[in-house]
């Protein structure tokens, strides 16, 4: 009696979560179905109908509803006839794969209303009522859901973890490498600085050569300025001197010319005394004299000559 009853309210229930919620009853057991499906072997998980023997017209999967409000798809086995049939274990797994998240389901259990319920008048639900150990009945979906709660949280501590500890790798990495380029960087400058810095002393260096080879170009032009003025007027002086030699070389020749012929004269008044026997001793003595101090006369003038003709040759090749 107590199953017809269940079975009776089963199609209210429905039709009232219909209207609280706008979705029927099935829609999240066909996307649990899906996910079970992949969970199981392929033997099991045929999600497309299948033409088997024993289950032509009967659905593959059962639609369980665990009070309060929570449904989940369980794959329907052969050997099940009754509800009872149903193991707890069975329903754990099925119940464990509407969740992303791995809980404990060791302390669950679950109760079926209709115990003798023919899986085959079922329709394809069926209405449990989920209890835990040490747990009262109206705590267990609170349970449920706080284990949840921290299942979540570790999963997204777990994620957030891994996230931190990649991003201090990527910027212990960044740091790294941002490193080397800074040490790279402060190398390059180090190079260039002492470059540009030896640069810059071979440059004052060469500028200070250069003022001192501008400096002595200036000295050695005025010097040779100074050289050119004097070398003129010394060829001034030296012409004009050239000039005077000359003009008294003339004179002294015609000196030179005229002594001879006194000399010569002299000499043939000397002969003429010697064959005259009335000049006197005075007059011998005098004109001995008077040719040794002409003889004095004419060597000075000779070398007085050979001294001018000296300087003239000198002079010649400097013009």
């Amino acid at each position: 009696e107590r199953g017809g009853q269940t079975q009776a309210k089963l199609p209210m229930m429905q039709q009232d979560g219909r209207r609280r919620k706008g979705k029927t009853l099935t829609t999240p057991s066909v996307s649990t179905s899906s996910a079970v499906c992949d969970a199981f072997p392929p033997d099991a998980r045929a999600c497309e109908p299948s033409r088997a023997p024993s289950f032509d017209t009967v659905p593959r999967f059962l639609n369980v509803l665990v009070t309060p409000k929570l449904t989940f798809a369980l794959p329907r086995q052969p050997h099940w006839q009754t509800v009872d049939d149903i193991s707890q274990e069975e329903l754990r797994t099925a119940f464990l794969m509407r969740f992303p998240v791995r809980l404990d389901a060791e302390r669950l259990h679950f109760r079926c209303a209709t115990p003798a319920l023919e899986l085959s008048k079922s329709n394809g639900h069926v209405v449990f009522k989920i209890c835990a150990d040490d747990v009262d009945e109206e705590r267990v979906l609170l349970s449920i859901l706080s284990e949840l709660d921290k299942e979540y949280t570790a999963k997204f501590e777990q994620q957030l973890e891994r996230a931190r500890a990649d991003c201090l790798a990527a910027s212990m990495g960044f740091q790294v490498v941002a490193d080397e380029v800074r040490a790279a960087q402060e190398a390059a400058q180090r190079k260039w600085t002492d470059e540009l810095r030896s640069l810059r002393e071979f440059q004052s260096t060469n500028q200070k050569r250069l003022f001192l080879l501008e400096k002595e170009r200036d000295q050695l032009r005025d010097q040779l300025q100074k050289a050119a003025s004097a070398s003129k007027s010394m060829r001034a002086d030296l012409s004009e001197e050239n000039a005077a030699l000359r003009v008294q070389m003339g004179e002294l020749r015609a000196q030179v010319d005229e002594l001879r012929q006194h000399v010569r004269q002299l000499g043939g008044k000397a002969s003429d005394a010697e064959s005259s026997t009335a000049t006197t001793q005075t007059d011998e003595a005098q004109d001995v004299r008077n040719v040794e101090h002409w003889q004095q006369q004419l060597l000075a003038v000779s070398e007085w000559l050979k001294t001018g003709a000296a300087l003239l040759q000198d002079a010649e090749p400097n013009r």
